[in-house]
């Protein structure tokens, strides 16, 4: 059950610690554990008792869920992770101020009215999907009480964001069962404001969104980062008046401060003077998002809807307030699909804080605003000799800072299209207008910034790199391509 956001987030650290041990306490001893069958057995295989979990001090003691986890259970059964109700698991779990309604409704409308009941909190209507490019797309099924969740997210996004009933917002993300385009279009429709959801380049494409801004003027643009980067340098080459435009609000991919203030820059030139470029965050595994303080720093998060923790990604082990490490999701009140602490695979500089947010004045806690995937650090074999760790968000870095780079892709090969040769780094890239790109001293630029020299740097125009990437034709932009494993098919 969530709270009213205003009262939440003025609530101080120590209410809010406390309600949260009780929430998540009750969740996983009521219903979590006792509903999900992956789950039972994986506590009972771990001798793990959950009457001991009595609130977050205590989530060490699980088990953690990883990507692969998800992958395998459901090769077997894609419903083995929803949560199940049954009657005995309702009677030995429940305490009896919510036992005791449900069996008095059995014995006054009968047992198809319990059922109907059970079916209207528990049964999944929905579905969204994870977007991986290496595996199969993971189904996450929605009940409806989990797009009461979605909507309730998307209402607190949008009051982070500061939006009002009178913006006018441009949905530029996919459109597809995806968390990102899903989390905006209900936070339109629980905030009440007027949201065009376009569903991106591969719908309408580049030039039915911009006529979509020329005709709507919105004021808040919504999108993945790189997309709304190639519609408003569209824009800015077509003339296009978006002054009314105040917020930028991006999601589903990285964005770079470089990127930012490129977003800014074209903004600016097409009038809108006084824009903030925002993130939001979020996953499928999670069923919600969450956003950026536009006068502070880091995502507010929403800590009766779930818990979240930074570990060391090497050992597990739980980092202290403030540390960087890897993101670990536990929800609270999920119904559906619902996992126990989830690793995200995602690493965030400065963990998480609880003092008040010097923006708003927000007590809840604030997700570091820095965020990279873990799995974009490789082992290179770039020479005979032994591998080399490459972090390419370095590098991501780097290529997204240089003026002169209007579009990049990094591709990742073997040489000769060998497997058993050593790997190449190529990066293709495309100049800004009036630009010329000097290949020696990008790559001396990349060796500075990332601490490897790339083997090759194609130079192709605008539209040759946006076709590799995909921007109107993908869900995901392919921006880092890693293609050894298809070396001597």
């Amino acid at each position: 059950m969530t709270i009213g956001w205003r009262r939440l987030s003025r609530m101080n650290i120590s209410q809010i610690r406390e309600m949260q041990d009780r929430l998540l306490s009750a969740y996983l001893r009521e219903e979590l554990i006792p509903f999900s069958a992956y789950y039972r057995k994986k506590l009972a295989t771990a001798g793990i008792d959950p009457e001991e979990i009595h609130g977050v001090r205590d989530l060490p003691r699980l088990p953690f869920t990883t990507k692969k986890d998800i992958i395998d259970a459901n090769a077997d059964d894609p419903t083995c992770l929803v949560l199940k109700p049954e009657k005995e698991t309702i009677k030995k779990n429940w305490p009896l101020s919510r036992s005791t309604p449900l069996f008095l409704r059995g014995l006054i409308a009968g047992k198809e009215a319990v059922r109907r009941r059970l079916e209207k909190e528990y049964f999944p209507i929905f579905m969204t999907a994870t977007t991986g490019r290496s595996a199969r797309p993971t189904p996450f099924l929605y009940t409806r009480t989990d797009l009461k969740r979605l909507a309730t997210a998307g209402r607190r996004l949008a009051d982070v964001l500061g939006c009002t009933t009178y913006d006018r917002g441009l949905n530029l993300f996919p459109y597809a069962p995806h968390l990102a385009f899903w989390q905006v279009a209900f936070a339109g429709f629980e905030a009440g404001l007027f949201m065009l959801s376009t569903g991106g380049g591969k719908t309408i494409g580049t030039l039915g969104n911009i006529r979509a801004m020329e005709r709507i003027r919105p004021s808040l643009l919504l999108g993945v980062p790189s997309y709304v980067y190639h519609c408003l340098r569209t824009a800015h080459e077509m003339g296009i008046d978006l002054s009314n435009l105040r917020r930028i609000v991006l999601g589903a991919e990285k964005t770079t401060d470089s990127l930012r203030r490129k977003l800014s820059q074209h903004a600016a030139a097409c009038g809108a003077t006084d824009v903030h470029v925002m993130g939001t965050y979020g996953f499928t595994e999670a069923k919600i998002a969450w956003a950026e303080c536009p006068g502070g720093e880091g995502y507010h998060l929403f800590p009766d809807m779930g818990v979240v923790e930074i570990i060391d990604p090497e050992t597990g082990e739980i980092r202290a307030e403030g540390e960087s490490g890897e993101i670990v999701f536990t929800p609270i009140g999920a119904r559906g699909t619902v996992v126990l602490r989830y690793r995200t695979g995602d690493f965030v500089e400065g963990g998480i804080v609880t003092e008040p947010c010097p923006g708003c004045g927000r007590t809840v806690p604030r997700l570091g605003s820095r965020i990279t995937r873990l799995t974009n650090r490789k082992d290179l074999n770039l020479t005979k000799v032994k591998g080399t760790l490459v972090d390419l968000n370095n590098l991501v870095e780097v290529l997204s800072a240089r003026p002169e780079v209007e579009e990049w892709q990094i591709e990742i090969r073997k040489r000769n299209d060998d497997p058993d040769d050593v790997d190449e780094l190529i990066v293709y890239v495309a100049p800004a207008a009036g630009d010329e790109i000097d290949r020696e001293e990008l790559k001396r630029r990349i060796f500075d910034g990332a601490e490897v020299r790339p083997n090759e740097i194609v130079i192709e125009d605008v539209a040759s790199v946006i076709k590799r990437i995909g921007l109107e034709t993908e869900m995901k932009e392919n921006r880092i391509l890693d293609r050894r494993e298809e070396a001597g098919e």
